[in-house]
């Protein structure tokens, strides 16, 4: 059987050291996923707690209200990855709040939640199927 392939612009080694083990697990065909990144961010560039300037930055500046019961705490952003990173058509969650986080005040590079828009259009299109069926 010919493996399904992902190749993403960019992916980080966390990522894909977490991702690996699960693709077995998967139902068929995707148990035979190639995850092929253009690009891999190396886990030394991720800041994280008592390594250096950055971190004492969100040590002292992070306030528990950013915390939300999807992300949880995102002091080095979701799931703590601790990304120094921007794109150049969004900010990822799992890079450093202050880049980010909108309800922070002032954010760097304000997030644009896409997944609100998905499902949006999503639920659109759902109306829009309805309304032709009828």
């Amino acid at each position: 059987m010919q493996p399904s392939i992902f190749a993403p612009s960019l992916a980080t080694e966390y990522a894909l050291d977490r991702l690996r083990p699960l693709i077995p697990r998967l139902p068929s065909p995707l148990n035979n996923l190639r995850v092929i990144p253009a690009a891999i961010l190396p886990n030394n560039i991720r800041i994280s707690p008592n390594n250096g300037s950055v971190a004492e930055l969100c040590d002292e500046y992070y306030d528990p209200v950013l915390d939300d019961e999807h992300t949880g705490d995102v002091k080095y952003g979701y799931d703590h990855c601790g990304l120094p990173l921007v794109l150049h058509h969004n900010a990822p969650n799992n890079s450093l709040f202050f880049i980010w986080a909108r309800k922070w005040g002032s954010p760097l590079f304000p997030r644009y939640e896409t997944w609100q828009g998905g499902s949006r259009l999503m639920a659109a299109l759902r109306n829009e199927t309805s309304d032709q069926e009828e």
